[in-house]
């Protein structure tokens, strides 16, 4: 694979710096930091409600940041950069159930819709 596409292999993946967010009447995100490092197995482990979820829709772009700083491949991220969120994947926590009479692969495919700016 080419080293460009990846990194070397200590490059900094995410580098979350302060992020935070807050939704009204709650601290979803309180001035966290974090790296990740190429080749890292990385997980966000909590209580529920402790901003897991919410962090990690910041870092692939679904919910904007209100402060702190991202880089993600070493460049700061969406919108000064919109093609950073396709060099990601995601693995949906639930899964999919494509039966009939159930649509939740709209959603799934809408987030892939997002991420390769379809």
């Amino acid at each position: 694979m080419d080293k460009a596409l990846i990194g070397d292999d200590m490059s900094e993946v995410v580098c979350a710096t302060g992020l935070s967010k807050a939704y009204p009447g709650r601290m979803a995100v309180d001035g966290i930091d974090f790296k990740v490092c190429a080749g890292e197995c990385f997980g966000i482990l909590g209580p529920n409600g402790a901003g897991k979820s919410t962090t990690l829709r910041m870092v692939i772009g679904l919910t904007s940041l209100d402060k702190g700083a991202l880089e993600l491949f070493g460049q700061p991220m969406y919108p000064e950069h919109p093609t950073t969120p396709q060099r990601m994947g995601v693995v949906p926590q639930r899964r999919l159930n494509f039966g009939p009479g159930t649509f939740p692969w709209v959603k799934y495919f809408s987030l892939w819709a997002i991420f390769w700016s379809i």
